[in-house]
């Protein structure tokens, strides 16, 4: 299961929260969502900075009263030491600075989710998603994702309706597990952010994948070949060579199904890409959204340059550069 993390900014807010005002109106919005579904099992977790001169205890006690479940109040300065007012790019930048301590401190394992699961219209800063059973850092993905694992194991649960009811149904999602596994690398390749580092024997290893379904899904692959044929493509007779050759094969076949499976749970090619940058590049000095729209829309063929290959990796499903 997936949970919401989630940063609301308040400028210069005005206490007590005037009745009926916009403020008051999101405020009891975003917490009733939150109620809604943490009765249905979900917790949500909310953190709400407030850049201005109110004091912290104050603000506090006015959000408590709309009863959300998980919030951490955190108050940003708004003036130097010398009682100056701190220029706005200053401020943002401080923003920026407390949304990713909060999020490597609490939260490491969230990815950036543009759509907000019920929580469209109420002014989001940022919003991901998070696991809610969480595991440890997994080492066959790209560094940038690695404590990120538990949530895209869930999201993949999610994705494929995976209920672990059966021996194929586990071997299936062995293998959609090591397909996202190299996929992520893929990207990493494609953006320019290194190497693509996939170790299919590594990955064999660790997600445990089904000797039977890899023989099954080899003998798919090149049904007119005999063993020695096989043996001879994967360029080795060392069982677990052979193994990391038939799992190579068998996840370039699983690109599409990665890509379309995580497009539409996302929302769309962009909130995906979006998701995937932000996991190496991340940036909370200004709402995702906006950063998003200024990312997707550059201004110089240099940006479209070194923005094109990543971004046609997510809607192509690969590139060249990937391998």
């Amino acid at each position: 299961m997936l949970r919401r993390v989630l940063v609301i900014v308040l400028f210069d807010p005005k206490l007590p929260v005037q009745k009926d005002s916009m403020l008051d109106i999101g405020l009891l919005r975003l917490a009733h969502q939150a109620l809604v579904r943490q009765q249905s099992g979900i917790t949500d977790s909310f953190l709400c900075l407030l850049c201005g001169e109110v004091p912290e205890a104050e603000v506090v006690t006015a959000l408590a009263s709309y009863g959300f479940p998980e919030l951490k109040v955190v108050c940003v300065n708004s003036k130097d030491e010398n009682g100056e007012e701190i220029d706005e790019a200053d401020k943002r930048e401080s923003i920026g600075d407390e949304i990713s301590q909060w999020l490597q401190a609490h939260h490491p394992a969230a990815i950036t989710s543009l759509h907000h699961d019920g929580y469209e219209g109420q002014n989001i800063w940022w919003s991901g998603l998070e696991a809610i059973e969480l595991v440890g850092d997994d080492e066959t993905l790209p560094s940038s994702h690695r404590a990120k694992a538990s949530t895209w194991q869930a999201i993949l649960s999610e994705v494929f309706d995976f209920e672990m009811p059966c021996w194929s149904s586990e071997a299936q999602f062995a293998l959609h597990l090591a397909a996202l596994c190299e996929w992520l690398h893929g990207f990493e390749a494609a953006c320019g952010n290194g190497y693509n580092d996939f170790e299919a024997e590594e990955v064999c290893a660790a997600y445990g994948v089904d000797d039977f379904h890899l023989g099954f899904l080899l003998g798919q692959s090149a049904p007119h070949e005999d063993l020695d044929e096989m043996l001879y493509d994967a360029e080795t007779d060392d069982l677990a060579g052979i193994k990391a050759h038939a799992l190579k094969l068998a996840v370039e076949q699983e690109r599409s199904t990665i890509r379309d499976g995580l497009s539409k749970f996302f929302g769309d090619d962009m909130a995906l890409f979006w998701a995937l940058h932000t996991a190496i590049w991340p940036k909370y000095n200004e709402p995702s959204a906006d950063a998003c729209n200024e990312l997707v829309n550059p201004s110089t063929w240099e940006d479209v340059g070194e923005l094109m290959e990543a971004w046609e990796f997510v809607t192509d499903g690969w590139t060249e550069r990937a391998d």
